[in-house]
């Protein structure tokens, strides 16, 4: 019980930082902001400074929506079963949000030289690599994972889709990272797109057990 009150406590003071940040920093923020990049880093969507709170705002939304998921999810006794994992991915995402705010106020300052691209490049790849060092450790439900037909079928296939999607994940993430940290243009265009293969292996994996298994139980 304290260690889940300590969580809770951690969690939303993370959670809480961006939008605290916003609240210090929006007198001197300039009127109008950078809401959106190319891919070539690019600002090509802008909005009132207002805009900031948005994104300050969008860890407290996906808080609630994690904290909500075990009680929505009709499999949710298994949230148990994997309850620190679950954690870790919650804490990781808070994480990316606080860097995801700071990265769009450092952008607002007219003359900045911000790499936004190489930026979200990075951090989506270092959640993807974090996700996927826990892949292995979720147990089957509705809501978190990998959800194909054939893995909610089946807790077989589940966990050996789970268990390949881990290595996969963790690979990809790091490569992707490492492309957003040092790559530009096509390259980095080719990295995102191999890691975006690397997900949709375990996805197809997962139709491959489940027929073997299917065949195996004729």
């Amino acid at each position: 019980m304290k260690q889940s009150r300590r969580f809770d406590i951690l969690i939303w003071v993370l959670a809480l930082v961006p939008l605290a940040a916003a609240v210090l920093i929006y007198p001197r923020l300039p009127q109008t902001i950078p809401t959106h990049w190319g891919f070539d880093g690019t600002a090509d969507g802008y909005g009132p400074r207002e805009s900031i709170f948005f994104t300050a705002a969008l860890p407290v939304a996906l808080q609630l929506l994690m904290a909500a998921l075990p009680h929505l999810d009709p499999r949710g006794k298994s949230y148990s079963r994997f309850a620190r994992p679950y954690r870790a991915m919650r804490v990781v995402l808070a994480l990316f949000c606080i860097g995801l705010t700071g990265m769009q106020a450092a952008a607002a300052w007219p003359g900045a030289q911000v790499n936004t691209a190489g930026f979200l490049t990075a951090g989506m790849g270092l959640v993807l690599a974090a996700f996927g060092n826990y892949m292995p450790k979720i147990r089957p439900n509705f809501m978190c994972g990998i959800r194909t037909p054939w893995t909610l079928a089946s807790e077989n296939v589940w966990r050996k889709t789970h268990r390949m999607a881990g290595p996969f994940w963790v690979a990809g993430g790091i490569a992707m990272a490492l492309g957003g940290l040092f790559a530009r243009g096509a390259v980095l265009g080719a990295v995102t797109g191999v890691c975006c293969a690397a997900l949709a292996v375990p996805v197809a994996a997962s139709y491959f057990y489940f027929r073997a298994e299917q065949r195996a139980g004729k």
